[in-house]
């Protein structure tokens, strides 16, 4: 009980704290939605989106570090699993989704950080 109300508190403030690191929640969703489309509006300044992108692209590296330790832990849980009941195959199954899913989603936004970032430097009009 006691440290699920430490996490219900904990972890909205990280949150928080991630996105004011960032630039606010406007920002975070911003950059995100560069990402997807693949482009960055002319009106963006290289001096405004490439550090946004360059620090998405770093802690979307740290983001790789952690879904491969869940890979890991889903490795040795499996092979615990072996000599144990069925719920631990259940306890496989969640890790597995959550190296899957880190896996996947940190290669896919790095991926697209990478390109944006080997762009170009647009040069502005003083006129």
């Amino acid at each position: 009980m006691t440290i699920g109300v430490a996490l219900a508190v904990v972890l909205p403030v990280a949150q928080l704290r991630r996105w004011w690191s960032r630039g606010g929640r406007s920002a975070v969703v911003e950059t995100g939605s560069w990402l997807r489309s693949g482009r960055v509006p002319e009106e963006v300044p290289d001096a405004v989106w490439r550090p946004r992108v360059r620090q998405l692209e770093d802690e979307t590296t740290g983001r790789l570090v952690s879904a491969w330790g869940a890979a890991v832990v889903t490795l040795l849980w499996a092979g615990s699993a072996l000599d144990g009941d069925g719920a631990d195959w259940a306890l496989v199954v969640v890790w597995a989704v959550v190296a899957t899913v880190g896996l996947v989603g940190s290669y896919r936004r790095r991926g697209a950080a990478r390109r944006l970032l080997s762009a170009r430097d647009r040069v502005v009009s003083t006129d």
